[in-house]
Protein backbone atom coordinates (compact mmCIF):
# COMPACT_ATOMS: atom_id res chain seq x y z
CA UNK A 1 0.00 0.00 0.00
CA UNK A 2 1.43 3.34 -0.96
CA UNK A 3 1.77 6.27 1.41
CA UNK A 4 -1.08 8.18 -0.20
CA UNK A 5 -3.35 5.10 0.06
CA UNK A 6 -2.47 4.71 3.76
CA UNK A 7 -3.31 8.37 4.38
CA UNK A 8 -6.61 8.03 2.51
CA UNK A 9 -7.48 4.87 4.48
CA UNK A 10 -6.66 6.51 7.81
CA UNK A 11 -8.78 9.53 6.89
CA UNK A 12 -11.67 7.32 5.85
CA UNK A 13 -11.48 5.30 9.09
CA UNK A 14 -11.33 8.50 11.14
CA UNK A 15 -14.31 10.03 9.29
CA UNK A 16 -16.52 6.94 9.37
CA UNK A 17 -15.73 5.43 12.77
CA UNK A 18 -15.10 8.37 15.09
CA UNK A 19 -17.75 9.66 17.46
CA UNK A 20 -19.75 12.54 16.12
CA UNK A 21 -21.97 15.02 17.88
CA UNK A 22 -25.69 14.55 17.46
CA UNK A 23 -27.40 17.05 15.23
CA UNK A 24 -30.63 17.42 17.19
CA UNK A 25 -33.05 20.28 16.79
CA UNK A 26 -35.79 21.43 19.14
CA UNK A 27 -38.25 18.85 17.81
CA UNK A 28 -35.90 15.97 18.57
CA UNK A 29 -35.51 17.16 22.15
CA UNK A 30 -39.26 17.74 22.44
CA UNK A 31 -40.00 14.18 21.26
CA UNK A 32 -37.39 12.71 23.63
CA UNK A 33 -38.77 14.66 26.58
CA UNK A 34 -42.34 13.67 25.77
CA UNK A 35 -41.38 9.99 25.54
CA UNK A 36 -39.64 10.23 28.91
CA UNK A 37 -42.65 11.93 30.47
CA UNK A 38 -45.07 9.34 29.08
CA UNK A 39 -42.83 6.49 30.25
CA UNK A 40 -42.59 8.02 33.72
CA UNK A 41 -46.35 8.48 33.98
CA UNK A 42 -46.98 4.89 32.91
CA UNK A 43 -44.47 3.72 35.51
CA UNK A 44 -46.03 5.78 38.30
CA UNK A 45 -49.68 5.06 37.57
CA UNK A 46 -49.62 1.49 36.28
CA UNK A 47 -46.45 -0.21 37.49
CA UNK A 48 -45.63 1.34 40.84
CA UNK A 49 -43.72 -0.67 43.42
CA UNK A 50 -43.14 -4.38 42.83
CA UNK A 51 -46.21 -6.29 43.97
CA UNK A 52 -48.31 -3.16 44.48
CA UNK A 53 -49.04 -1.92 40.97
CA UNK A 54 -52.47 -1.88 39.40
CA UNK A 55 -51.38 -4.11 36.53
CA UNK A 56 -49.27 -6.43 38.68
CA UNK A 57 -52.18 -8.57 39.91
CA UNK A 58 -53.61 -8.86 36.41
CA UNK A 59 -50.32 -9.88 34.80
CA UNK A 60 -49.52 -12.29 37.65
CA UNK A 61 -52.91 -13.97 37.22
CA UNK A 62 -52.36 -14.28 33.47
CA UNK A 63 -48.91 -15.82 33.98
CA UNK A 64 -50.24 -18.24 36.62
CA UNK A 65 -53.06 -19.27 34.33
CA UNK A 66 -50.62 -19.86 31.48
CA UNK A 67 -48.39 -22.04 33.69
CA UNK A 68 -51.34 -24.14 34.82
CA UNK A 69 -52.72 -24.53 31.29
CA UNK A 70 -49.31 -25.50 29.91
CA UNK A 71 -48.77 -28.04 32.70
CA UNK A 72 -52.21 -29.54 32.01
CA UNK A 73 -51.38 -29.64 28.31
CA UNK A 74 -48.33 -31.83 28.92
CA UNK A 75 -50.04 -34.16 31.38
CA UNK A 76 -50.44 -32.53 34.80
CA UNK A 77 -53.79 -33.45 36.35
CA UNK A 78 -53.81 -30.76 39.05
CA UNK A 79 -52.69 -33.02 41.85
CA UNK A 80 -49.33 -33.14 43.48
CA UNK A 81 -47.54 -32.53 46.73
CA UNK A 82 -48.98 -29.02 47.00
CA UNK A 83 -52.70 -29.36 46.29
CA UNK A 84 -53.59 -26.16 48.17
CA UNK A 85 -51.62 -24.09 45.69
CA UNK A 86 -52.22 -25.26 42.12
CA UNK A 87 -49.69 -22.76 40.74
CA UNK A 88 -46.90 -24.22 42.90
CA UNK A 89 -47.99 -27.75 42.03
CA UNK A 90 -47.96 -26.94 38.30
CA UNK A 91 -44.56 -25.28 38.54
CA UNK A 92 -43.21 -28.29 40.47
CA UNK A 93 -44.55 -30.59 37.77
CA UNK A 94 -42.81 -28.56 35.07
CA UNK A 95 -39.56 -28.35 37.06
CA UNK A 96 -39.50 -32.14 37.38
CA UNK A 97 -39.72 -32.53 33.64
CA UNK A 98 -43.37 -33.51 33.62
CA UNK A 99 -43.14 -36.25 36.25
CA UNK A 100 -45.73 -36.35 39.02
CA UNK A 101 -44.20 -36.82 42.44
Amino acid sequence: MSASQKIALEKRIKDEFSLKNACCDKYDYMIAGTCGLIGGLIDVFFVGLPGEGKLTKCTDDIADSFVERFAKFIGWNGSGSNTTNPKASGIGFLENGGEIQ
